[in-house]
């Protein structure tokens, strides 16, 4: 017996009516279900809060990965076009020597 059965037992001895213990014996092992299942239940609540939190984290990394390279790629799209347009001069004014 746990220390709260056996003291639930001792003071019901005092009081030899058996169904009185049964009664309360019921009722603590209720309680003590009750607790357990509540306990259980807050335990399941924080691990999944937890998961949860962790999926957002995640998806802001994912989120600041992809604005990241965008803008990698922007800048690199945005040079590239630089050096076309200067090519594309470059052309131009030997083309245009070449008419004059």
């Amino acid at each position: 017996m746990t220390g709260c059965l056996q003291r639930v037992y001792r003071y019901e001895v005092y009081n030899p009516n058996t169904k009185t213990l049964r009664k309360s014996l019921a009722l603590q092992k209720s309680r003590i279900e009750t607790d357990e299942k509540i306990a259980h239940r807050t335990d399941v609540e924080n691990i999944v809060a937890s998961e949860l939190e962790r999926a957002r984290w995640f998806s802001g990394l994912e989120e600041d990965s992809e604005k990241r390279r965008e803008r990698r790629e922007a800048k690199l799209i945005n040079g590239e076009l630089k050096m076309a347009n200067e090519e594309f001069i470059k052309i131009r004014r030997a083309q245009h020597k070449g008419n004059c």
